[in-house]
């Protein structure tokens, strides 16, 4: 039986997007196990030779135990929280909940603790520092417990109001998937004779013993943890820089999901992009001549995180030409979210390019003044038949659009949510109509589309035109005579 298989409890939300329910359930039983073995270490403290074994053994469960906690914390700091805030954070919303979670947890303490009672030279320090660890395991235990249902009660609705199912249902996959690694890491990494072999050697090897040293013997889920609290990518490729060991960990996939270029190249260096109305008003039309380079320059990067990346954002960048644009698109295949809004991208980008993308779910091409029905279609042929899964589109402003993109966009008919076609006055209201009804998903109050057109779809419903009052996307409302 898979250790992560879940007990049968009352369920408040849907199994399929309940990131907590599974590895909670787990996280209990340990917690039941840490309370079962403290009596033992208690009974066997003052052991005799012949307890020695008993002692060992249960300090041993002790500290496997706790290093899985660990590595609870850390899974859900780097999968769940960090996106959490991240998708709050851009919708303009805070939770002091969400921004203190694990930051006060005392389980590194308990490791060493538990370290320093097994390998105490005799029996006085050994009950010092069992003191020492049995409080701060009641202080953990009591906290702990609260602190899942914390999570359960607060986090999880929240994750159901920022997230969407398909998002909830993947964020538990990854879950579920790296309990199971860290697990395996755990069971074959971490023991207490291990520690103690190293630890023998350490003493051996202490004279000559450089810094360096010391940081090679750092956790890598340590190392994992402290890159996770860097809030400026250009740090995380700094350290990536000292050494092998840490260039590894910085270039891990977990680190780069997000990826707000437009925002980057701009001076915003943080993981959240910037709405791209702003990074239009911040554009001064002047271009630095240490900025020229930049997209070329982030092609170095993405040569090896390229993969990992999730979402990409270039919205309003005036430096992306359609050749960078080609480039970067080639080396991020498993791309979700492409946001190209406010650029210059025209159909050259995608033509004979080699682009191809397997799981594309929301495209932005918003005030994409050059954007055709040719640039359409090129963008539709770059997605297999056999991947097809976009659910959210947006021509808002694409004032050249005819009735031949929606030809084209039929390949999405199936998976579409949401569809925005404000300011396209070329798209007949009869194509707009009969486009929407061979999209069984897609909702007409998710559908937008030029006020000027009289026989559309479901007027009373639809949202009607956005770009009504808008300075920056294209408004036919705005020429009429």
């Amino acid at each position: 039986m898979n250790i992560l298989e879940p007990s049968f409890r009352l369920e408040q939300f849907p199994p399929e997007i309940d990131v907590y329910r599974v590895p909670h359930d787990r996280m209990k039983q340990l917690v039941s196990t840490i309370t079962e073995k403290l009596p033992e270490i208690q009974e066997s403290i003052n052991f005799d030779s012949s307890r020695e074994t008993l002692l060992e053994a249960t300090l041993e469960i002790i500290y496997s135990t706790i290093w899985e906690l660990k590595t609870h914390e850390i899974i859900e700091n780097t999968v769940i929280m960090t996106r959490l805030k991240e998708r709050m954070v851009a919708r303009k919303s805070y939770n002091q909940s969400v921004c203190n979670c694990h930051e006060d947890s005392d389980l590194v303490r308990i490791l060493d603790l538990v370290e320093m009672t097994y390998s105490a030279p005799d029996g006085v320090q050994r009950n010092y520092y069992w003191q020492n660890l049995q409080e701060a395991l009641y202080i953990f235990l009591d906290d702990f417990l609260p602190h899942m249902e914390e999570e359960e009660n607060t986090f999880q609705p929240l994750l159901n109001e920022f997230f969407n199912y398909e998002e909830l249902k993947q964020i538990q996959e990854i879950v579920l998937t790296q309990h199971q690694e860290w697990q395996d890491k755990v069971t074959s990494e971490k023991s207490l004779k291990r520690f103690k072999r190293d630890s023998e050697c350490s003493d051996v090897a202490v004279e000559s013993a450089s810094p360096d040293d010391c940081f090679d013997k750092l956790p890598e889920e340590i190392i994992y943890q402290v890159f996770s609290f860097l809030g400026d990518p250009r740090d995380l490729l700094r350290a990536g820089q000292v050494c092998s060991r840490w260039s590894k960990v910085s270039r891990s996939p977990q680190f780069w999901r997000v990826l707000p270029l437009s925002s980057w190249q701009q001076g915003h260096w943080s993981w959240s992009p910037l709405d791209p109305e702003l990074l239009i008003e911040k554009d001064d039309g002047v271009l630095s001549e240490n900025l020229t380079n930049f997209y070329d320059d982030c092609q170095e990067h993405l040569k090896t995180i390229g993969p990992s990346v999730r979402k990409l954002s270039l919205a309003g960048s005036k430096l992306l030409t359609n050749v960078s644009l080609r480039q970067i698109l080639k080396l991020t295949p498993n791309l979700r979210e492409l946001d190209l809004s406010y650029t210059n991208v025209c159909h050259s980008a995608f033509c004979k390019c080699g682009i191809e993308f397997s799981s594309l779910e929301k495209l932005d091409l918003s005030g994409c003044l050059y954007v055709t029905d040719q640039c359409v279609q090129l963008i539709a042929d770059t997605i297999s038949s056999n991947s097809v899964c976009l659910k959210w589109l947006s021509c808002s402003g694409c004032e050249h659009l005819t009735d031949k993109s929606l030809y084209h966009l039929q390949k999405f008919a199936k998976t579409l949510h949401y569809a925005d076609f404000s300011g396209c006055n070329r798209i007949s209201g009869s194509a707009l109509t009969q486009f929407t009804r061979d999209c069984p998903l897609l909702r007409m109050e998710d559908v937008s589309y030029c006020s000027l057109i009289q026989d559309g779809p479901d007027p009373l419903t639809a949202n009607g035109c956005q770009n009504m009052d808008c300075e920056v996307r294209y408004c036919c409302s705005n020429y009429q005579n």
